[in-house]
């Protein structure tokens, strides 16, 4: 594990990269009990793809909301606001397992217009140059651990969102298999430390909960740069003999769904 020290110059030289990442992050929550109190449960991201927008989470974190008892809730840039729910899951193998474990919902052209919210376009997708070397992984969220799980409306505004960055030349050491993950449809982070958007730090291990769903970006490693690219969505977080490997599905399947659920219509 990288010390402190190391961590804490780490931090500072992509730090407007790392708040840039957080601005493109939302907490997804649904009320609980009363109508003034909401309860966080996972994390996610809005992304526009040929004109139209999506908000994109994990399917497993999605598959317990029901539509039918609750609203889903994320903040927008002044209050708390309501998601229109038709969510579109990926589909269970022969095995009962999905391993993309994506979900998308299709939000009105004029939501994150009204609403004030951070839309990630084409622009800011990985590609050839953005994967270069020089660059390194950070996965963003809403950890539970870091936040109550049932707050009041009236403090949405003030939740934690985490950046949490990899140790660098970590993925080539990673055995896929062994977390039954596939290179091609996956990429992965071995985390340090993460920092908060208010500049608190918090220390690995981290519950996964709250996360699942959370944007992982690729970001360039040079001084000031605010340049971030979107590399997948977050899915799974594992401990192998305390170190810790989170887990996204990449942005290609991410596209790729998009457009199947486009050309079926």
């Amino acid at each position: 594990m990288i010390d402190d020290g190391q961590n804490e110059m780490a931090f500072e030289k992509i730090a407007p990269a790392l708040a840039r990442a957080q601005s493109f992050t939302y907490p997804l929550m649904y009320e609980s009990g009363g109508a003034q109190e909401i309860n966080l449960f996972a994390s996610g991201f809005f992304i526009r793809v040929n004109g139209r927008e999506y908000l994109i989470s994990a399917a497993h974190a999605l598959k317990d909301f029901d539509s039918s008892k609750n609203r889903l809730l994320t903040r927008g840039s002044s209050s708390v606001i309501h998601i229109p729910e038709n969510i579109i899951s990926t589909a269970l193998d022969k095995n009962g397992q999905d391993h993309l474990d994506m979900a998308i919902i299709e939000i009105p052209s004029d939501f994150s217009l009204k609403h004030g919210i951070n839309v990630v376009d084409a622009s800011m997708f990985v590609d050839s140059r953005s994967g270069a070397q020089n660059s390194q992984r950070i996965l963003t969220g809403y950890p539970a651990s870091r936040n109550k799980s049932v707050v009041s409306k009236k403090n949405v505004l003030h939740l934690y969102v985490y950046a949490f960055a990899d140790i660098p030349d970590a993925g080539g050491e990673v055995n896929f298999k062994n977390f039954k993950k596939s290179p091609e449809d996956h990429v992965v982070i071995q985390l340090q430390d993460g920092i908060s958007n208010r500049g608190a730090h918090q220390n690995v291990p981290i519950s996964p909960k709250g996360m699942s769903g959370g944007p992982m970006w690729k970001v360039p490693i040079y001084s000031d740069s605010e340049e971030i690219f979107l590399e997948g969505v977050f899915i799974e977080m594992h401990n192998r003999a305390n170190m810790y490997y989170g887990f996204a599905t990449k942005l290609a399947h991410v596209l790729g769904f998009i457009r199947q659920l486009t050309s079926a219509r």
